[in-house]
């Protein structure tokens, strides 16, 4: 049989047509291969073509795994898988082996260091990193003495022609260890919004593996609701950590809601991406992982927190007079703004000393009275406003006790310590009486002096808050002598108008450290008449009058009444005797010798006779020493009628004489 030369040619067709369907290691995958500017050419005897560096598988940036098998560009098709266990590859020289064949297992940790480096390297690594690279994931994928001596080689290869690729070796590998996952998305508020307090702070990291913050993530926050993120946060920053502010409103009248929801991304996944050729004798691939995003949110409800205000409370006068308004004065903070107050505050007193206020209970000590007060907090919850007043009713020391009435959302303060001085006031009532003492009975000559007695100050004097005691000083005068008045019972002090009588004695600012003062206006009365003493209190503190009570003259426990002394009678007139010769009186014998007998006088003329002069009329006496000269006078008178009287009746006797 002749052959057809049509069964050559077909049997040539057949051929290109098969040859032209059968996948090519160049023409099939021709992206799959070096990727160009991320490597090192590494020519060899054997394999000039050799690279060191990152490949591209499609539009992947990926490195081969499987040292001892055939390059990833015979490959006819990939199966990718994201949930995988690593199997490592083993064995070197003679043919290919298949990938995967290992014992050993890539683990879990290195997997995750793989992704840290895949993913921070990046799809166009720089040459140097990009053999890096490729050394870091082959000495984490290979398996056996054989590998690993091969795989030295290359890289001493490499590393000697091109010393940055140890440089970036080394960072890569201590990046690895302090920044690979898994990861942990550490939130923390420092300070997280409450009722009292709507501000927040958070801070924000995200801790590796090995606990390290990690750093250049990126942060999103959202608020929700009434929260309102005020910061602009972006990432996580060099030290691997960063904070947030938001804000809420406070929850004054009603509940407030919000939520803060927090996203960092930016982190690699925990295993590379795993790419498997159909044939098992070519090398697998890995490539860096899908990011992953890490979330975090927090709801947060407010509810209207009840104030607590604080009450403090001050007497409005420390030193007050009996009779006179008692006030007290209220500060009140942190209170609710723009809502009203009122309140209580108790009067309690009187005490007698400070350590009696302070030995005594509010809950059983006497009570004056309660005053009220009201009023509406400002914008910050702070107020100050009066009680009503009630009234001092006697001298001694009294305390303010205030309480807050109840209010919605509003918690009464407990009362403060008791007492305090500040609430207290001491209340003075100052009186000031006068006693004119006289030493003996009241005559010329006697003395006088005046003692002082002061009521209605407290023991001691203390006033609250100051170390500073009550001074008291007095001021006095003796008024007179005056005219008594004559009245049916005898003369009197007690309807004297002391206007314009005249001072005696004075003194002035004398102390009076307690309650009696005696000696004062020490005087001697020389001159008849009425005296009576007055007397100036003064209260002072700290430099400052604070009470003044005077009184007048004219009280009888305080006027004395010196009376004139007793007038002497005088002597009764003797009777003129008759005129004519007056007989002899023999007053001796006569005489013995002859004598001449002796003339006699002619006959005296007998005067007339003397009287007394008639009494001269009383005249009123006014403050000096006329009722005395009066009396002397009316004696010398006298004296000198009785004087002429004798005189005349000698004269007689002696002219009658033989």
């Amino acid at each position: 049989m002749r052959p057809d030369w049509r069964t050559p040619l077909s049997a040539v067709v057949v051929l290109v047509l098969g040859l032209a369907l059968l996948p090519s290691a160049a023409g099939a995958r021709s992206q799959d291969g070096d990727l160009a500017g991320s490597g090192h050419p590494m020519p060899t005897r054997s394999h000039p073509e050799h690279w060191y560096g990152a490949k591209k598988l499609g539009e992947v940036t990926a490195y081969c795994i499987d040292l001892n098998s055939g390059p990833p560009r015979e490959a006819s098709a990939w199966t990718e898988y994201t949930n995988y266990t690593l199997h490592r590859q083993t064995g070197w020289g003679g043919p290919r082996g298949e990938h995967g064949n290992g014992t050993r297992k890539t683990l879990v940790a290195e997997l995750a260091e793989l992704s840290w480096i895949l993913h921070e390297t990046g799809p166009s690594p720089s040459p140097d990193v990009g053999a890096a690279v490729e050394h870091a994931v082959r000495l984490r994928t290979l398996d056996g003495t054989a590998q690993e001596r091969k795989e030295a080689d290359r890289w001493s290869a490499v590393s000697g022609a091109h010393p940055g690729t140890v440089t970036e070796f080394e960072r890569l590998q201590r990046e690895a260890d302090a920044f690979a996952g898994p990861y942990t998305l550490d939130i923390r508020w420092n300070r997280r919004p409450s009722s009292s307090n709507a501000t927040g702070e958070l801070a924000i990291r995200v801790l590796a593996a090995s606990g390290a913050q990690v750093p250049g993530r990126h942060v999103t926050t959202r608020g929700s609701g009434a929260l309102e993120v005020t910061s602009t946060t972006r990432s996580t920053g060099p030290e691997g950590t960063t904070r947030v502010w938001v804000q809420l409103p406070v929850p004054s009248d009603r509940a407030v809601t919000g939520a803060l929801d927090v996203e960092v991304s930016g982190l690699p996944g925990p295993r590379p991406r795993l790419f498997v050729p159909r044939e098992k004798t070519i090398q697998r691939m890995i490539a860096a992982p899908e990011p992953v995003t890490m979330s975090w949110r927090d709801e947060i409800h407010l509810e209207p927190e009840p104030w607590r205000p604080t009450v403090t409370t001050r007497t409005r006068d420390v030193i007050a007079s009996a009779g006179g308004a008692a006030v007290d004065v209220v500060t009140v903070a942190g209170g609710r703004p723009g809502h009203g107050f009122s309140g209580q505050s108790t009067l309690l007193g009187p005490f007698g000393t400070l350590e009696e206020l302070a030995a005594a209970s509010p809950d059983t000590a006497p009570s004056v009275g309660v005053a009220t007060f009201t009023g509406t907090y400002d914008d910050e919850g702070s107020a100050e406003v009066h009680t009503s007043a009630l009234e001092f009713p006697g001298p001694g020391y009294y305390s303010w006790r205030e309480r807050l009435d109840e209010a919605e959302l509003v918690l009464s303060p407990e009362p403060p310590s008791w007492p305090q001085l500040s609430e207290t006031s001491v209340v003075l009532a100052p009186s000031v009486s006068s006693e004119l003492v006289v030493t003996g009975a009241p005559r010329l000559g006697a003395t006088v002096s005046d003692t002082l007695r002061v009521a209605g100050l407290p023991d001691g004097r203390e006033v609250p808050g100051s170390e500073v005691p009550l001074l008291v000083h007095a001021s006095g005068e003796l008024l007179g002598p005056m005219p008594p008045v004559e009245t049916e019972g005898g003369q009197t002090c007690d309807a004297v108008d002391w206007r314009g009588a005249p001072v005696a004695a004075t003194y002035e600012d004398v102390e009076l450290p307690g309650p009696v003062l005696e000696g004062l206006l020490r005087t001697k009365l020389e001159d008849p008449g009425c005296y009576t003493a007055t007397a100036l209190l003064s209260v002072s503190h700290a430099g400052g009058v604070v009470a003044e009570v005077m009184h007048g003259p004219g009280l009888a426990s305080q006027s004395v009444l010196v009376p004139d002394p007793p007038r002497e009678t005088p002597p009764p007139v003797v009777p003129t005797p008759p005129t004519g010769p007056t007989p002899p009186v023999a007053t001796s014998p006569p005489p013995t010798a002859t004598t001449p007998p002796a003339e006699v006088p002619p006959p005296v003329p007998t005067p007339p006779p003397v009287t007394a002069p008639p009494p001269e009329p009383e005249t009123p006496r006014i403050n000096s020493g006329a009722p005395i000269r009066e009396v002397r006078w009316q004696l010398v008178h006298v004296g000198l009628a009785i004087g002429l009287l004798a005189f005349a009746t000698r004269v007689r006797r002696s002219g009658r004489r033989p």
